[in-house]
């Protein structure tokens, strides 16, 4: 195993990649694949001009996409106060001496240019305008490029159009949802309503945040695609718009802290960010007893329950991992990484930064064999099917089931005598809910989700936790008869 990987220009599936081109007019796409979000890098390049609009924390992916283009950066633009992640648009301002454009009703008060909908963003002979677009967030805005003849050509939508939905409006609780849903119903009819179809849209957010639910998956589309296929525009009217616009999906609880932080400017990184240090087993089994340590295993599933450090969270690195710890870990908590994969524990560490979350002490050196080989002991985690739940049943042999998908999911589907306790509400509710003295078996939908819980429940002292690996269809799904040839004696 390397434990040293040599500097990352970019975490792999992050490369920046040509979205859009006109000529000397180009835009390019720098993808943030934990969050499901993209941020974009605008330049003329004939004039060597650039603009970037919604940047991640990790600011040195811009710096680098700018030199190696050879562009000079102009402007930084926020589309809104981010919720899901923290914005590095101050701090690549400051460095790349740049102005840094966020909509006036934010009122921030760090150095920005308050920029209002008479203000353009002139990029060499192209230049950008602002729309007003609330709905995801009150403050939120758009940004329109026009080329050099005037004709507008890319709309930047942050979350005020996704490929088949919009953010979400409920980020700010009951009071503000059904004025943001009046504002979004306006932002799609009125304010879009003079853009042509062939408009590209390049929206933030997209498949995979969990600022949209029902998003497609997809990085690009157009005015055209969403006017003929968004549910949100096919709604006719308000109520129908209400309907397929609101969710009772959760959504990570950090949400709410980082909306103040980006409100305050964040802490800057810096232009470069150095590589985690390694830590040894004796280090590690100090650290993994002290308050507010957690030991991050972020190798797959499988791995992690044939054996792993006592105590540790599983959060897999395949799957929405800094949503995860940022649901169910404070912000102020010191993590380890445990991993068999340097760059698997470079995208965390990225990913864990830009959602705020500064306390990564170190990884594991030499992985889980160093520690064995250090003489200390494992813990391992029992795998099962929803098949064999079934027969244990079926046998009247006595455990609970806990099913920690949401309240809808287990609605629509859910396993006889199952105890739904959704993910992030597991910490607070498990010791009241769950006997100990029983086997517990825990299932969500796919696996996921129920890996994450069972080593949670393992963290919180619950000694018999069995991850099952499937979910309510495979508990319903009969076996095929097949039929026997039949020997003649």
């Amino acid at each position: 195993m390397i434990d040293h990987p040599g500097p990352m220009p970019h975490l792999p599936g992050e490369a920046p990649t040509r979205a859009w081109r006109d000529h000397d007019l180009h835009v390019d796409i720098l993808p943030a694949c934990d969050l499901g979000n993209s941020s974009f890098l605008v330049s003329d390049r004939s004039q060597h001009a650039a603009v970037v609009i919604d940047p991640t924390r990790d600011v040195a992916r811009y710096l680098e996409a700018l030199k190696r283009s050879n562009l000079s950066l102009t402007w930084v633009l926020d589309t809104h106060l981010h919720a899901d992640f923290v914005s590095g648009g101050r701090e690549l301002a400051e460095l790349a001496g740049a102005r840094f454009g966020l909509s006036e009703q934010i009122g921030a008060t760090f150095p920005h240019v308050a920029l209002s909908e008479q203000d353009t963003m002139q990029l060499g002979e192209s230049h950008l305008s602002m729309i007003r677009s609330p709905g995801h967030t009150p403050e939120h805005v758009s940004f329109l490029l026009h080329d050099p003849g005037g004709r507008p050509r890319v709309l930047f939508s942050g979350g005020s159009l996704m490929a088949g939905t919009a953010a979400r409006p409920d980020l700010l609780g009951p009071r503000f949802t059904n004025t943001l849903v009046r504002e979004e119903f306006t932002t799609l009819r009125e304010r879009y309503r003079s853009l042509a179809g062939s408009v590209t849209v390049l929206p933030t957010h997209a498949g995979g945040s969990f600022c949209g639910v029902g998003a497609r998956a997809v990085a690009t589309t157009s005015l055209a695609r969403e006017r003929q296929t968004n549910p949100l525009f096919r709604s006719r009217d308000l109520a129908a718009f209400f309907a397929s616009f609101l969710s009772d999906q959760p959504y990570p609880s950090y949400y709410g802290r980082s909306r103040a932080t980006n409100l305050a400017g964040g802490r800057p990184l810096g232009p470069t960010i150095p590589e985690l240090p390694p830590l040894d087993a004796a280090e590690v089994e100090r650290l993994r007893t002290g308050p507010s340590v957690t030991i991050l295993d972020i190798r797959p599933g499988p791995k992690f329950e044939r054996a792993h450090v006592p105590g540790s969270l599983s959060i897999s690195s395949d799957g929405p991992l800094s949503a995860w710890v940022g649901w169910l870990r404070p912000e102020n908590e010191t993590f380890v990484i445990v991993d068999d994969d340097p760059v698997g524990r470079r995208a965390v560490q990225l990913g864990l930064l830009r959602i705020g979350y500064d306390g990564v002490r170190g990884y594991l050196s030499g992985g889980l064999p160093a520690y064995v080989a250090a003489g200390f002991s494992t813990a391992s985690t029992r795998r099962l099917s929803m098949a064999v739940v079934r027969k244990v049943m079926e046998k009247g042999t006595p455990f609970t089931l806990l099913d920690v998908r949401n309240p809808d999911e287990a609605a629509r589907a859910h396993v006889p005598g199952a105890i739904n306790i959704p993910l992030p509400r597991l910490e607070r509710d498990a010791n009241a809910a769950l006997s100990r003295e029983l086997p517990l078996f825990v299932h969500c939908q796919s696996g996921y989700r129920a890996g994450i819980a069972a080593s949670l429940l393992e963290r919180m002292g619950f000694d018999d936790v069995r991850h099952v690996t499937d979910g309510p269809e495979a508990w319903s799904a009969r076996k095929p008869r097949i039929a026997r040839a039949h020997r003649h004696r």
